[in-house]
């Protein structure tokens, strides 16, 4: 496909991304697509031409809470600090590729 070819092809814009590096180095992209977080990493299965280079993935959302606080006559709200999302890194490499789906 030549590069005028792609260009004139419609396109609609799903998301938006952000490029990451994990503490190990690894580079990963995330965003939302509406309300749902998106996670891109580097395929770690990826052992031929024909696998796919990166796999998306949805992170579960993390549940807010709000505690009462009260004190005195007066009552205030807080909110607990969202709990840090954990890093799992890359999904381990196949040990059989043949299983692989493509």
């Amino acid at each position: 496909m030549s590069t005028t070819a792609y260009r004139e092809k419609k396109k609609i814009k799903l998301t938006s991304l952000w490029k990451n590096t994990t503490k190990n180095g690894i580079e990963m992209f995330s965003g939302f697509l509406g309300d749902t977080k998106i996670e891109i990493w580097p395929n770690g299965y990826k052992k031929e031409h024909k696998h796919p280079d990166f796999i998306m993935y949805i992170v579960e959302k993390e549940a807010k809470t709000t505690t009462a606080v009260f004190e005195s006559d007066a009552t205030e709200y807080v909110k607990n600090e969202p709990q840090k999302t954990q890093d799992f890194g890359p999904p381990p490499n196949f040990e059989d590729s043949e299983n692989i789906p493509f």
